[in-house]
Order: C-alpha cells, then sequence, then structure tokens
C-alpha cells in the first residue's frame, strides 16, 4: 500500500510532549497574570458609555498608542489601536493615523489636516486625539513579557530542584526474591517500626538513591520576590522590595522604594492625563484619569503629581510598624 505523502505527521503523546505543553501553560499564565497588573493601573472615570476602559488600557499596552475620537455614522465615540503614517507636526504629534479594530473589520484612515483644494470644497480636518501609552510612546507587554520569562525560568528550577530533593529506594534481588522483597517494601512504606526477615536477604539489597543537589527553596524564593518587586516599582505601584529577611524595614528604605515607583508611574499618568485633557477640550467631555493604588501597610502617599512629603517622624514610625 503507497504511503500518502500529504498526510500529515502524527505526534504520538509522550513526556515530552506533555512537558512543553505544560511549560507553554505556565509561561502564558505568568505573561497573563503580569498584562494584568499593567491593564489595572489607571482608572478612567467619565468616560463615554461606549467606551470600554479595559479595552482602551489593553491596547495602549500592547500598542503603545490608541486614538480617541467620535464616528459620525455610528455616532459614538471610539478608541481604538493606532499607527502614525505621518506626517508629523514640530513636536512628533501624527498629522496621519490608521486606527483598527482587533475584533472585526472595522478600519478608518484620519488627517489632522487638509490642503487648499480640500478646504475650498468644505472639508474639515479629522478630529481625533493620540493616546500614548508613555513618553517614549512604547507597549508595556514586551517588557513585562521579558520579566515573565525570568519568572517562569525560576519557577522551573524551583521545581526541578525540589524533585531532585527525592531519595527514591531501590530494591535488588532475584525473581525468587520478588515476594519477600515486595512484602518488605509494604511495610517500609507503611511505617512498620520493625521489620523480620530472613537471613538469607541481603542488606546490600536496599540502596537509597541520593543526588546531593542542594536544596535551593530559599535561594530561589527570594530571587523571584526580587524581581516581583522590580515588576511593581516598574508599573508604578507602592511595594517595599524586601531583598533581606523582612523582619525589619529601615523607614529611608521603604521611602526610596515609595520614590522609585512613583517616578515611574509619573510618565504613563502624564500622557494619559494629557490625552484627557486634549479629549475634553475638542469633545467638550469630562474625562480624568487617576492611578489606582492598593491601600498599603506601610505608607500611602499621594497623588504622583502632587509634592511627595514623608518627614523624618512619619518615617520613624513606619519603621518602627515594620520592624515589629
Amino acid at each position: 500500500m503507497a504511503k500518502n505523502k500529504n498526510r500529515p505527521a502524527t505526534i504520538l503523546p509522550n513526556e515530552r510532549n506533555n512537558a512543553l505543553l505544560g511549560n507553554g501553560v505556565l509561561d502564558t499564565l505568568y505573561r497573563g497574570r503580569l498584562h494584568e497588573l499593567a491593564m489595572a493601573r489607571f482608572k478612567w472615570e467619565n468616560l463615554p458609555p461606549e467606551i470600554d476602559e479595559r479595552y482602551l488600557e489593553m491596547s495602549l499596552n500592547e500598542n503603545g498608542m490608541v486614538a480617541f475620537f467620535r464616528d459620525d455614522i455610528a455616532e459614538k465615540f471610539v478608541v481604538q489601536p493606532c499607527l502614525a503614517n505621518g506626517p508629523w507636526d514640530n513636536y512628533g504629534y501624527p498629522l496621519r493615523i490608521e486606527t483598527w479594530n482587533n475584533w472585526n473589520s472595522y478600519r478608518r484612515y484620519m488627517r489632522a489636516y487638509i490642503t487648499q483644494k480640500e478646504k475650498k470644497r468644505g472639508k474639515e480636518p479629522d478630529k481625533y486625539v493620540v493616546v500614548f501609552n508613555n513618553m517614549i510612546r512604547c507597549p508595556t507587554f514586551p517588557w513585562l513579557d521579558y520579566y515573565a520569562d525570568q519568572l517562569y525560568d525560576i519557577d522551573q528550577t524551583r521545581s526541578i530542584n525540589l524533585r531532585a530533593q527525592k531519595t527514591p529506594v531501590m530494591l535488588r534481588g532475584t525473581d525468587k526474591q520478588r515476594l519477600t522483597l515486595k512484602n518488605i517494601w509494604l511495610n517500609y512504606d507503611g511505617n512498620t517500626p520493625v521489620m523480620i526477615v530472613d537471613e538469607s536477604v541481603d542488606k546490600d539489597s536496599f540502596a537509597v538513591l541520593k543526588t546531593d543537589a542542594p536544596f535551593l527553596g530559599e535561594q530561589l524564593t527570594a530571587m523571584r520576590r526580587h524581581i516581583m518587586g522590580e515588576i511593581m516599582i516598574y508599573l508604578g505601584y507602592e511595594t517595599q522590595e524586601a531583598t533581606q529577611k523582612a523582619e525589619r524595614v529601615l523607614a529611608g528604605e521603604v521611602e526610596a522604594a515609595a520614590s522609585e515607583s512613583m517616578s515611574y508611574r509619573y510618565s504613563p499618568l502624564i500622557m494619559r492625563r494629557q490625552a484627557a485633557d486634549k479629549i475634553n477640550n475638542m469633545f467638550d467631555l469630562n474625562i480624568e484619569v487617576n492611578f489606582r493604588q492598593p491601600k498599603s501597610s506601610l505608607v500611602e502617599f499621594d497623588d504622583p503629581l502632587t509634592q511627595l512629603a514623608l518627614d523624618s517622624e512619619q518615617a520613624q514610625e513606619i519603621g518602627g510598624m515594620a520592624s515589629v
């Protein structure tokens, strides 16, 4: 019987394929968790009801920029990822953009300028506002994917190291001794304190397989905590990135970590607020943007665009609370 050359090869399930599948799921899980942290940072208030905040933030973090405009045909406001096609003004603001929707075929080209001939025909420039994700106009997700790969490697290393701590028991004997060795194992596995065996049983038949791999659980957990601290600071969340044991945290370290996280918060928050101001002026809206900050048991700071104030008395109090 001739073989069908066009027939796709069948990949039989085996341990390696299962491991690769599991690795892919775990890597995707880490990426998803970090993406969620980025998407939940900012709260948009007074958005038109047709604007989905989740899609807005997902598009910003994924694409680096979105366009906010009003669709006169649909008679509603729209937010979509966009691409700057040029030209640009003196400050790099795109005067011509292409927008699209990831879930349908909606696509639109818009220009913030018109030619003299178009002006004579009564055509007006398109009204839109480009919202940038940060001051360098880049997406956030690629950075988080970099960190997700590190967390994935640590998790895999920790799993391998944990498995290496096992000390399986090997029983060696002849076929005639199979039943005897089986009974001995059942007693061993059943935590029998005393086992009586025939004198013919060789004690050398028992062996414990030891890998001599050092247990790295504490070091790997500390490394994971350190990376998560870097991620939270990069996303602008107030956090105490405790690289040392957490029984004592100095007030200066709390203040330094909070200041660093707030510095990272400036860029995306400023760009969102600038865009909100332009949108409000262009479309007579009242949109506001604020940072969502989980309540901290260590310290709470004001809005990052206000003066950061933490006097020495408060710092000492915080340090005393952290060291309890």
